[in-house]
């Protein structure tokens, strides 16, 4: 977990974590300047607790192959949101029982209070990297956000940055939705498990909203990357390849309702 602001909701994340039912586990929290002494409290009293002086803009990408490295299996959690007490545990048992090198689960979205607004759920469903081309509809909400999903770290280890398009030509936009993908070169079975234990908490403020450098073209790019890589690794069938044209049509739908709701001179947002 990334830790770059002070923020309330941070303490409710960091509780939700020490407090699984499952207790053998490194907890890795990247902080800064700012946020350091509010950490070592917490670290003071749960020597499981490892602190790493991180920067902002830095995230779970940059440190996943360190992480890796000391354990079997790695997760992630974004510092507004939580795990229910059970999240670890049932996710390590799904993934161990069926030798996933990525297990999924269902998330809660609640409001920016913590309240339950939304629920994304689904029938548990395992399958093979070369089988992703082809139900791709079915499971591509699930598969394109790095939180609710535990991830064996061999995979992490074989991870290959150089596939992914340079940063400066998506502007970090959907680069979530790139590692996933990227990861489906050295991940050879994935599973979705029938229970909701994510709790992700819908925020205005963040990436999706901002008119970043990059934005603009990072709809085509996230397209043309997952495409190539579905049909690098499989068959993509006709149904997926026209499930993506949906998905990103309204990509390009958000893209340009935002362009037209900021504020600038009309020249620019012609231009």
């Amino acid at each position: 977990m990334r830790v770059y602001r002070n923020e309330p909701e941070m303490h409710k994340a960091i509780q939700s974590v020490l407090e699984q039912t499952y207790t053998n586990f490194k907890y890795y929290i990247l902080v800064n300047d700012k946020t350091m002494e509010a950490v070592r409290k917490y670290q003071n009293q749960d020597n499981r607790i490892v602190m790493i002086q991180g920067k902002e803009g830095e995230g779970f990408r940059t440190y996943a192959k360190y992480i890796a490295k000391e354990n079997d299996y790695v997760t992630t959690i974004d510092a507004d949101d939580w795990y229910v007490n059970t999240y670890i545990e049932e996710l390590l048992k799904y993934a161990e029982t069926y030798q996933l090198d990525i297990a999924a689960c269902g998330n809660f979205f609640t409001d920016i209070r913590g309240n339950i607004i939304g629920v994304r759920q689904q029938i548990e469903l395992k399958w093979t990297r070369g089988e992703t081309g082809t139900i791709l509809g079915h499971v591509y909400a699930f598969f394109r956000t790095i939180w609710g999903k535990l991830l064996k770290s061999q995979v992490l280890l074989l991870y290959d940055d150089s596939r992914l398009p340079k940063l400066e030509l998506y502007g970090g936009y959907g680069g979530d939705t790139l590692f996933m993908f990227n990861l489906l070169y050295d991940a050879e079975r994935i599973g979705i498990l029938d229970k909701v234990l994510y709790c992700y908490r819908v925020s205005e403020t963040g990436g999706t909203y901002e008119l970043r450098e990059g934005r603009l073209d990072s709809d085509e790019l996230l397209f043309d990357f997952v495409e190539k890589t579905l049909g690098h690794l499989g068959a993509i069938s006709e149904e997926a390849e026209k499930f993506l044209y949906v998905v990103y049509g309204e990509a390009i739908t958000d893209t340009t309702r935002l362009l037209l709701s900021k504020p600038m001179r009309e020249i620019e947002r012609v231009h």
